[in-house]
Formats: C-alpha cells, sequence, structure tokens
C-alpha cells in the first residue's frame, strides 16, 4: 500500500488531514462533557489521553503535510517522527480514524445515557429553566448566582438588559411597582402582572438574595372586577340610606296627595250635583243628594274616616256620582270584574263625566273598552262642546295618569276634533 508520504497531494492524502481535524475537535468536546458530568476518575483520564494522542498525531500531519513542498526548511527534533509517521501506509491513518470516530460516537452515547440516569450540576439549571416563575439568587454583592430564563425574560421587560445585578434589578421593581406587604405587583407591558418576592436565605453558610416572581394576571383581574363591584354596591348603599331618611317624608307626602285627591273628587262631584239639582229639579232625588253632601261634609269635618279602596268599588262609585251630576255612561265592551283595570276605568269614567258637565256642558260619556292581548284598552268621548285650547293636564287627570304608570299602562289625552281619553293597561 502506498505510503502517506507519497499521496500528501492527492484527495485522500488531505482528506485523512482533515478528518484528524475534525477528529481532534470532536475528543476535546467529548473529554469537556465528561469532565463536567464529574464522570470517575478514570474515564476522565482516558478522555484525556485519547484527546492528547489525536492532537499529536494531528500535529504531526499538518506538520508533515507541508514538508514536501519547503524540502529546504530544518525540521525540530520531532521531525524524524514525523517522516516515520508519513513512512507508514495511508491505510494505517484511515483505520485509526476510523477507530476514534468510534470511540467518540460510543463516549458520546455513554455520556447520553449517564446524563439521563444521574442528577448532574446542569439538572439543576435546566429544571429551574422549565419553572413557569421567574426565580434568581445573587450574592451580597448582587452578583448574580443563579437565575431562570423566565426571570431573564421579565427583566429584559422591565429593565431592558439582562439581569446581571439583583441589587439593581429589585432597585428598578421598587420604583415601578405596587407595595403589596413587602413584595412588589408589577404590570408588565405584554398585560402579565407579576408579583415579586424578596427573601434572604443561608446556603452553606454563605447568605444570598432571592427573588421569586409569581404570575398574578388572573388574580389581579378578579380583584379589579372585585373593586368595581364594591364601588358600585357603596353607591347603591348610600342610596339605599338616602332612600331610606326619605321615606317616611315620600310616604307622608303620598298620603297627602290622597287626600287631596279624594278632597278635590268628593267635592267637586258634590258641587257638580249641587248644581245640576239647582238647574233640573226635577231630575234629582233630593234625598240622594241630601246624603251626598252629609257624606262630603263629614269628611271636611273628620266626622268619619274614608273606608279603604278595597272595602268599595270606584267603577260603581262613578257611575252614581256620573248620574248624580247628570251624565249618562253609555259604554261598549265588557267591564274588568276586578284589580287595577277596574279601579283605573272608575277613575277615568268619573274624571271625564266631571269634566264634561262642568267644562264641556255635556251629558253624556262614551265608553270603550277592549281586550289588547292580556291587557285592556279604555276609550272615552263625550258629547260635549270640544275643548278651545290644548288640554293641560292638571288635578284629577294628572293623578289619573299617575295611576295608569304606576300600573304599567298608558294613557294619551287628544282634544282635536273633539275630547278623547285613551288608556291602554297591561295583564295584571
Amino acid at each position: 500500500m502506498t505510503a502517506l508520504l507519497h499521496m500528501t497531494e492527492t484527495m485522500v492524502g488531505r482528506l485523512l488531514v482533515s478528518g484528524a481535524v475534525i477528529l481532534l475537535g470532536l475528543q476535546i468536546f467529548i473529554c469537556l462533557q465528561t469532565r463536567r458530568q464529574h464522570r470517575k476518575k478514570w474515564i476522565v483520564w482516558l478522555h484525556l489521553l485519547h484527546a492528547s494522542v489525536g492532537f499529536l498525531l494531528t500535529v504531526c500531519l499538518l506538520d508533515g503535510i507541508f514538508w514536501p513542498l519547503y524540502p529546504g526548511i530544518s525540521y525540530s527534533r520531532i521531525a524524524p517522527v514525523v517522516l516515520a509517521l508519513f513512512s507508514l501506509p495511508w491505510g494505517i491513518f484511515a483505520v485509526a480514524e476510523l477507530i476514534s470516530a468510534a470511540l467518540i460516537i460510543f463516549s458520546y452515547r455513554g455520556n447520553l445515557r449517564y446524563a439521563k440516569s444521574h442528577l448532574l450540576p446542569s439538572s439543576i439549571k435546566e429544571a429551574v429553566d422549565l419553572l413557569p416563575a421567574g426565580i434568581c439568587f445573587g450574592d451580597q454583592s448582587g452578583a448574580v448566582a443563579l437565575t431562570n430564563l423566565k426571570m431573564d425574560q421579565l427583566c429584559r421587560e422591565i429593565t431592558g438588559g439582562r439581569l446581571t445585578d439583583t441589587d439593581v434589578f429589585w432597585r428598578e421593581l421598587c420604583e415601578r411597582g405596587i407595595d403589596q406587604n413587602g413584595s412588589k405587583l408589577v404590570k408588565m407591558a405584554s398585560g402579565e402582572v407579576q408579583l415579586f418576592a424578596k427573601n434572604n436565605i443561608t446556603v452553606d453558610g454563605k447568605a444570598y438574595t432571592q427573588i421569586v416572581s409569581s404570575d398574578m394576571t388572573e388574580q389581579h383581574r378578579i380583584t379589579e372586577e372585585l373593586s368595581e363591584k364594591n364601588a358600585r354596591l357603596r353607591d347603591i348603599q348610600i342610596r339605599m340610606k338616602a332612600y331610606q331618611a326619605q321615606a317616611s317624608d315620600v310616604v307622608i307626602s303620598q298620603e297627602i296627595l290622597a287626600a287631596r285627591q279624594l278632597v278635590h273628587d268628593e267635592v267637586g262631584h258634590a258641587l257638580l250635583a249641587a248644581r245640576y239639582y239647582l238647574e233640573h229639579p226635577e231630575n234629582v232625588s233630593e234625598p240622594d243628594l241630601l246624603a251626598m253632601m252629609r257624606q262630603t261634609n263629614a269628611m271636611l269635618l273628620r266626622e268619619v274616616e274614608q273606608p279603604d279602596d278595597m272595602e268599595h268599588d270606584r267603577y260603581l262609585d262613578a257611575l252614581k256620582m256620573a248620574e248624580a251630576i247628570g251624565v249618562s255612561v253609555e259604554q261598549s265592551g265588557e267591564t274588568p270584574k276586578v284589580g287595577a283595570a277596574r279601579e283605573i276605568l272608575g277613575r277615568a269614567i268619573g274624571e271625564c263625566a266631571a269634566n264634561t258637565a262642568k267644562h264641556a256642558e255635556g251629558d253624556r260619556i262614551f265608553v270603550t273598552i277592549k281586550m289588547i292581548g292580556d291587557g285592556f284598552s279604555f276609550a272615552v268621548t263625550n258629547n260635549g262642546a270640544p275643548p278651545k285650547e290644548p288640554i293641560i293636564e292638571t288635578g284629577g287627570l294628572l293623578h289619573l295618569r299617575r295611576t295608569v304608570e304606576k300600573a304599567g299602562g298608558t294613557m294619551n289625552v287628544s282634544s282635536v276634533p273633539t275630547f278623547r281619553l285613551f288608556i291602554t293597561l297591561p295583564n295584571e
């Protein structure tokens, strides 16, 4: 087989030299990896010997490959060794490199198996980097001893640089964060909310500073929602207190308004009945008129109490009052039997009958009752003169509107071409 000396200018010779250089780099890598894994000393020394032999062989090959090109150059003491190596067949070098490559592959696989089955110093760093929370340790001077990827990322977002000093980083957190019993709550630009806590720990008699971050985004969102709800509840509480303070005044005002309405209705009806008696004495029963007068006087003098609304029928009372003042009621449709609809119908008939006799100089009102779904509609007109001006709701009409709206209905009063009162009421 041809000696390597005569193969230096061929492709085979150059591949052998290039392979020796590559293998040397891999041998050094395996040696350092074994050392970092704290393997047994004899294994480390074996890989160191492998790398040393590879280094010497590579140097000799690099030295000898240029000797034929520059024969006039004087070599050092290893020149005979180099010459002797190059006198060997090139296949020996190829086999040696193949054996070295096999040893490298075998050693690398062994290191991988060892790393998976043993706790290594690098395993701690890898485990810390996998934590979802940020964590870092620094010595008393602030120099970082250990930090994970999450804390380094948070530091870049907050300070714009890497985490190299725990003291500087904590001062930045104190300036930007919200104090939470010693911890600092920081809102990140990404939308996250992180809570940073600082503690002092001692390991093997040496003091360290520990900074830990916790993701509080969801808790902070819930806290803000609760704060908004509490603010609304406080507002409601304030309004409730104000309502309680005014409740008695409101009740008194309602009682006064009801009394005024009662006086307005009773006295107005009595006066209208008296006027109608004076104009048409033949159409009025004097005993009924006197009974009405006595009832009105007793009420004004507080000699009798007005019975509760549930103890009499406003609809029937309205029909009697209309008859007493000379106004006939012509009705179409079925009258509500009970409830707010019947009471409001009675109020509407009484008010329209009084206004017809007093303002329109009429003697008949027309009431149309219809069912609208589950509710009612009432339309009331009269045969009197149409209003000369738009109707301004005061007194009885105003009180009637409030009663209708309180029951959830609507009321509309029109004066063109004739007076018309239209009320709609929902089902109770």
